[in-house]
């Protein structure tokens, strides 16, 4: 099985991040399935970190035609699923209606697991300003009864992003 993993940052410009990740999610997939690492495109912001944009349900909204665009091009390539790995779920509504191959999204998907795994789930959030659109996908999702605090940590997005070429200062 083949997935498209699409993530709401320029993976290029967090090349520690990146690597990473793919050293993860491919020491976890069974064996056979093959994960492709997809970003936005380069220069859809003006830093390097969507952290600003993704707070924003205007900012965000603007991109969500490049998550309808790839899990399209997921679909024709023919993917087996289509992964969207941000935790606002962006497009997530709008990629199910367009495609027939599976749509997971990150947001929704460590509710459901952090949920099978004990009757409340806490969020631990680095964007102050994604907590209402966490707080309306739950709802939305009929998930909200199961959700409680959603804390917000001092470390900021470029903090955490930083911390996968050196851990040290965030820890």
């Amino acid at each position: 099985m083949r997935i498209w993993h699409q993530s709401f940052t320029v993976l290029d410009d967090v090349p520690h991040y990146r690597d990473a990740l793919a050293r993860h999610l491919r020491s976890q997939a069974a064996p056979g399935t093959e994960i492709d690492f997809h970003g936005m495109k380069p220069g859809t912001y003006p830093s390097d970190y969507p952290g600003t944009h993704i707070g924003y349900a205007y900012l965000a909204g603007l991109h969500r035609e490049q998550f309808v665009h790839a899990a399209l091009r997921a679909q024709d390539e023919g993917y087996g699923a289509f992964l969207i790995a941000t935790i606002p779920d962006t497009a997530y509504e709008e990629v199910r209606t367009v495609v027939d191959i599976p749509v997971i999204a990150f947001g929704q998907t460590s509710v459901l697991m952090a949920a099978a795994l004990g009757d409340r789930v806490g969020i631990v959030n680095f964007i102050g300003a994604l907590e209402p659109q966490l707080r309306r996908n739950m709802r939305n999702y009929r998930l909200d009864a199961l959700v409680g605090p959603i804390v917000q940590v001092e470390a900021e997005f470029t903090d955490v992003m930083a911390a996968y070429a050196d851990p040290q200062p965030l820890l």
